[in-house]
């Protein structure tokens, strides 16, 4: 076909406008398998990051009633730590109205991140950017049991799911 005979980009623009117009969709099976083909922005975000797994290495829950007088009176919160790799979380639980807030530091080279409490039933999760230091907090998580995750860097960090409960009398 000679460029003469080629229509103007009025005209091809006109030809699409009528074909989309007039021309019937493919059956949804076939246009969810055509973007099935191409993993989405946050799949291949996923799929490129390291995943670590951390590990407790220490739970205040776990200890005998301390025998330190009134300085251990006041805090009510239940702390954490874990190891994760070349990261450290500390985490604080504390308990607020009928629910919990989350507070804690990632500790480890990191510049940014972000971490996200995913209740075990699903839903929606509870998310929060890192700041400059590491800190990050959480605040009116409803009773259950969460898995809290990070992702910095190349890498997600998983801790095992936390149990959000509070105790009985």
């Amino acid at each position: 076909m000679s460029s003469n005979t080629d229509p103007g980009d009025d005209d091809f623009e006109a030809l699409v406008r009528r074909a989309v117009r007039e021309l019937p969709d493919a059956p949804l099976a076939w246009r969810q398998a055509a973007v099935g083909l191409w993993p989405g922005p946050l799949e291949r975000a996923a799929a490129q990051l390291r995943r670590v797994l951390a590990v407790l290495s220490f739970d205040s829950a776990a200890l005998s009633a301390p025998a330190l007088g009134l300085r251990s009176a006041g805090g009510a919160a239940r702390h954490l730590l874990f190891s994760a790799g070349a990261h450290d979380v500390d985490l604080r639980i504390s308990a607020a109205g009928t629910g919990f807030d989350l507070a804690g530091q990632l500790l480890g080279p990191s510049a940014g991140g972000r971490v996200e409490a995913l209740a075990e039933g699903g839903g929606a999760p509870f998310g929060a950017e890192l700041d400059e230091l590491g800190e990050f907090r959480l605040r009116g998580l409803a009773p259950g049991r969460y898995r809290l995750s990070f992702e910095v860097a190349d890498e997600a960090i998983e801790l095992p799911l936390l149990d959000l409960h509070r105790a009985g009398p």
